[in-house]
C-alpha cells in the first residue's frame, strides 16, 4: 500500500520554485491513501507545501507579481534597478514613425540585377502610386530635385554630431534616429569630413503610410549617397578608437528621409541608415586605461626598510 502510494505521488512532475509540488495524480487518490499520506510527516510537509503555494498563486495574480514580491519584502526576486528606478511607459509621439515602411534591400550582385522581373514591376508600380500621395501633399517634391536637398540635410547633421547645438539637429533628424547618433558621443569625440561623392546621389525607393487616421500620412524618402568620406572617433582620453583623420574612406549607404507629409509645415528629417556590405568595416579598437602608482621619497623607502629590520613583526602600509 505505501509503496504505492509513493508510486503515484511522484509519478508527476514536481515544481519545486513555489509551485506545485503534488502532481494531478494525487488530487485522485483513494480517501484511505490520503489518511495515510496525513499520518506520515514527509508528506504532510509536501501537502501544506502545495496548499501554501496555490494560495500564493492566487494572491499574486490578484495583485499583480511586483506589488505581491514588495508585498512580502522578496527584492531578489526581480531587478534591483526595476525596484529603483521602475521603467515608465513609452510616451506616444506622432512627429515620426517608429519604423523604416519596407526597408530597400542593397542588390549586391553586380551589374545584372539577381531580383526577378515581377519584383521589379511590383517595385516600380509602388513607387509611382507613393510617389503621387507624396507630391499631392508636397508641391515641391521632386524625384529628381530631391538628393541635391538630402545631400545638403546629411552633411549638415553629421557636422553638427560634436557640437552642442541639439536644437538644430534635431531639426535635421527625427526622434527615432536622434538617440541612435548621439548614443555614446558624450564621452567621445567625433571629427567627421565629407570629401566627394563618387556617384549622384539618387533616390531608390519612395513609400507613404497613414497612421492613425487615415488622412494622417507620413512620407519616407530612401536616397543612395556613394561617396569618399573621413571618420575618427576618439575616447575621453584622446585617444583614437576608430577610423582615421588623414585617410579617406569610399562609403556606401542608404539614408532614409522622413516628412509628415500631411502637416502644412512638416520638413524632411533623417530617420534611419541602411548599411550596405560592399565595403569592410573597420573593427572598433578597445582602448584600456593604466592608473600609475605615484613614486615614493627616497626618505620614506629608507624608513621602511630600517623599520623591517628592528620591528619583524609590524607591517606598515
Amino acid at each position: 500500500m505505501l509503496r504505492k502510494l509513493i508510486n503515484t505521488t511522484w509519478a508527476g512532475q514536481l515544481h519545486i520554485l513555489g509551485k506545485s509540488v503534488f502532481s494531478e495524480h494525487t488530487s485522485k487518490l483513494h480517501t484511505s491513501i490520503a489518511i495515510c499520506a496525513k499520518r506520515n510527516p514527509f508528506l504532510g510537509k509536501l501537502e501544506e507545501s502545495f496548499n501554501q503555494s496555490s494560495r500564493s498563486e492566487e494572491k499574486s495574480k490578484k495583485q499583480g507579481i511586483k506589488n505581491y514580491l514588495k508585498k512580502h519584502q522578496r527584492y531578489a526576486d526581480y531587478n534591483y534597478q526595476e525596484w529603483r528606478f521602475p521603467k515608465s511607459n513609452r510616451a506616444i509621439d506622432i512627429s515620426c514613425t517608429r519604423d523604416i515602411i519596407q526597408p530597400y534591400e542593397d542588390d549586391n550582385s553586380g551589374s545584372k540585377s539577381s531580383l526577378s522581373v515581377r519584383k521589379k514591376l511590383s517595385d516600380l508600380r509602388h513607387d509611382i502610386l507613393h510617389n503621387r500621395i507624396v507630391k499631392k501633399r508636397v508641391d515641391n517634391f521632386h524625384r529628381k530635385r530631391f538628393p541635391a536637398e538630402a545631400q545638403d540635410i546629411y552633411i549638415k547633421a553629421h557636422n553638427l554630431l560634436n557640437t552642442p547645438k541639439e536644437e538644430r539637429l534635431q531639426n535635421l533628424v527625427t526622434e527615432h534616429a536622434y538617440t541612435d547618433m548621439v548614443k555614446g558621443l558624450d564621452s567621445k569625440t567625433v571629427i567627421w569630413k565629407w570629401n566627394e561623392s563618387l556617384e549622384p546621389p539618387r533616390v531608390v525607393r519612395i513609400r507613404a503610410s497613414p497612421m492613425i487616421t487615415n488622412n494622417n500620412y507620413y512620407g519616407q524618402v530612401t536616397v543612395r549617397f556613394h561617396s569618399k568620406q573621413t571618420l575618427a572617433i576618439y575616447d575621453r582620453f584622446g585617444r583614437l578608437m576608430y577610423g582615421s583623420p588623414d585617410e579617406a574612406r569610399n562609403v556606401l549607404e542608404f539614408v532614409v528621409f522622413e516628412r509628415h507629409i500631411s502637416h502644412p509645415y512638416g520638413c524632411w528629417r533623417i530617420h534611419g541608415k541602411i548599411s550596405s556590405d560592399s565595403y569592410q568595416k573597420e573593427p572598433m579598437r578597445k582602448t584600456v586605461a593604466f592608473m600609475k602608482q605615484k613614486p615614493q621619497r627616497i626618505e620614506s623607502l629608507e624608513w621602511h626598510e630600517q623599520e623591517e629590520k628592528e620591528n619583524h613583526y609590524k607591517w606598515y602600509p
